[in-house]
């Protein structure tokens, strides 16, 4: 009876083993796309980082542009403190005279 099965089995595994190499030749494909795939990963997580970087550059000078604007408006704001100041004194020496 075991010879009947190994002989019954027999030509069932051997289908089967022909059949695992074509599937090796299938999925060996896809899995070198999964590995190149992989491997771009970092050098688009890299170029993510230097965006973010270039992004955060142009902030900081945004901000340093505007810490300067502030200070030119300060400063004209002193400027016409000066002015007006001058043009009181005029108008108080226009009124000694």
């Amino acid at each position: 009876m075991p010879l009947f099965g190994v002989l019954f089995v027999a030509p069932k595994v051997a289908a089967i083993s022909v059949q695992i190499l074509p599937i090796f030749n299938d999925v060996a494909p896809v899995l070198v796309q999964i590995f190149l795939v992989l491997i771009d990963i970092p050098l688009i997580t890299f170029q993510i980082l230097l965006v973010i970087l270039y992004l955060s550059t142009i902030l900081f000078e945004i901000r340093l542009i505007a810490r300067d604007i502030a200070t030119i408006s300060a400063q004209i704001l002193l400027v016409l403190f000066n002015v007006t100041a001058i043009s009181a004194n005029l108008s108080f020496v226009a009124l000694l005279t």
